[in-house]
């Protein structure tokens, strides 16, 4: 019998809700298929979650529905939006209380096959939960002082915090560090310089990690100075805190903006990556009163590659804003960020080149990558998520893909491994639609079961693919005019048969047909271009 706690949920008088422990249960009916991130890569969510208070029914469906979307949301994969779903390996919470980030911690591990543990350093506004299956966290995390927030005597100090992780499958490491900026600092003796001072000051608590880097949390203002309203795609100047954040420092890469840079590397807009909706109506930039949006949540990478990050999209919002989406509940008021992340490894391979052949088979072949020690090689069908279908030695470098279903389209992409067993950033994507069956008859002309066909027509065969002249002989069409009586002889009608088209073939009689007959054509199966062969068709009409 499996274990069951109980988490106490203060409402007036405290009530008690069961949460059953064991992970995988029939909660999980209905959520696509979870996947782990490939070795050497990290899939990281960043949570601004209003759960700060105690602890009542609000808060926890409003926790119950986070758990909920954090388990079903898909990671991008090169566009696949449909299927496998990447479970976090570490989350980075703010605006939430310890006791509610381990109730979420629960509620996660009911809904994942994998457990989740929670790091914390004493004070901090943010915090961790690391997928222990995947991860091993290196110490306890680090605090340090929002400098605009760190007189005790006043109203308190505010503390963030950074923690050190290996990826136990390639044992590749990183460090990642939570914020959650204030939006305004009224007790500072400058205010309107407290982001620039709390950008400056996480850039000096970091600037000694040599591994990558990233952090995520939220910043409370926009990256440019023009309202998102006003340009949905970020292109007018950068605000400075974001400028100052992304700056190269000397002996230091450059941190990214990983939603921004997966936009602009993909050539998708920033419109929909939004991560706050105002509460009140505003006067926007356009002049009209609505919800505003903004992007406040970020995720920053310093040193790792980003392989696709995205705002919840369209999570709990309506396309209009101040509209709700009509299946998926609410779970803050803000919508997390979810990005994957590459900590080392080989280059990007160039995408693979696809080619369909004979029987369905795709092949597949690639120019090989640079100190990579094998390949992974995906597929995907449709929108769907890649899956993992081989993986093959550095001396490989093509691959025939047999397990298809004619007339699918499948994507492929391929990562290159290294040494520590790290994978890549997996190249584009490369399409092919897999052809199993030969060509076969649309239609005729005349068509079947004409009456009062001319006397002087040509026999028309049409198909659904390119025929391969070479399969087409005299024998492919034959016409043979029916007896007038039962018992009575058939006779063949001598023509030519020609291709006329890469779609159609010709039968062309000798002389004309004979009035108020009956004619029966055979079409005798043909071959498209890549050897697949067709099938035996059969037609009639009346003169």
């Amino acid at each position: 019998m499996s274990r069951r706690r109980y988490v106490p949920v203060l409402l007036g008088a405290a009530l008690l809700v069961s949460l059953s422990a064991g992970p995988g249960r029939a909660a999980n009916e209905g959520l696509a298929r979870e996947v782990l991130s490939p070795p050497g890569q990290v899939v990281v969510a960043t949570v601004n979650a209003e759960q700060a208070n105690v602890l009542g029914l609000y808060t926890f469906k409003q926790l119950y529905q986070l758990a909920i979307a954090l388990r079903s949301r898909p990671v991008a994969f090169d566009g696949g939006s449909v299927g496998a779903v990447s479970a976090p390996d570490v989350l980075t919470l703010q605006e939430m209380s310890v006791a509610n980030v381990e109730i979420l911690q629960n509620l996660l591990n009911q809904r994942s096959r994998y457990a989740y543990e929670l790091a914390v350093a004493d004070g901090s506004k943010a915090k961790f939960l690391y997928n222990s299956e995947t991860l091993q966290l290196l110490g306890p995390p680090t605090a340090w002082v929002d400098p605009c927030k760190s007189d005790p005597g006043g109203k308190g100090i505010r503390m963030y915090q950074f923690a050190r992780f290996a990826e136990k499958a390639s044992g590749l490491t990183f460090t990642l560090a939570g914020i959650h900026f204030q939006p305004r600092y009224p007790e500072a003796p400058d205010p309107s310089r407290c982001r620039v001072s709390n950008v400056a000051e996480l850039h000096r608590q970091l600037a000694g990690e040599t591994n990558p880097v990233i952090v995520g949390g939220d910043f409370n203002y926009r990256a440019t100075e023009k309202p998102r309203e006003c340009d949905p795609d970020e292109r007018s100047n950068p605000t400075e805190w974001w400028s100052l954040m992304t700056k190269s420092l000397v002996g230091e890469p450059a941190f990214v903006d990983a939603v921004r840079e997966t936009t602009r590397r993909t050539g998708q807009s920033l419109a929909d990556e939004w991560t706050f909706e105002a509460k009140a109506l505003q006067q926007s930039c356009t002049g009209a009163a609505t919800y505003v949006r903004n992007r406040i949540d970020y995720l920053f990478a310093r040193g790792a590659v980003v392989a696709a990050a995205h705002a919840d999209h369209p999570g709990w919002a309506g396309e209009t804003p101040g509209t709700r989406h009509p299946t998926n509940k609410a779970y803050s008021d803000h919508r997390f960020v979810l990005g994957r992340f590459v900590l080392g490894g080989t280059p990007r391979p160039q995408p693979p080149v696809t080619a369909a052949a004979k029987g369905g088979a795709i092949g597949l072949t690639w120019v090989p990558t640079e100190n990579a020690t094998g390949y992974a090689l995906y597929r995907a069908r449709s929108r769907g998520a890649y899956a993992l279908v081989q993986r093959v030695d550095a001396t490989t470098t093509q691959f025939a893909d047999v397990a298809t279903t004619h007339g699918h389209r499948y994507r492929y992409a391929i990562a290159a491994v290294g040494a520590d067993g790290a994978q890549s950033f997996e190249s584009r994507g490369s399409w092919a639609t897999a052809d199993g069956r030969g060509p076969r008859v649309t239609g005729f002309s005349p068509w079947s079961s004409a009456t009062r066909v001319p006397l002087g027509s040509d026999i028309i065969v049409r198909y659904d693919e390119r025929v391969a002249p070479s399969s087409v002989t005299a024998e492919t069409v034959k016409l043979v005019r029916k007896p007038r009586h039962p018992g009575g002889p058939e006779m063949r009608i001598a023509g030519e048969v020609r291709v006329t088209s890469s779609h159609t073939i010709e039968f062309d009689p000798y002389g004309k047909l004979d009035r108020k007959r009956t004619y029966s054509l055979v079409v005798r199966p043909v071959l498209d271009v890549l050897g697949n062969k067709g099938v035996w068709r059969w037609s009639r009409f009346t003169t």
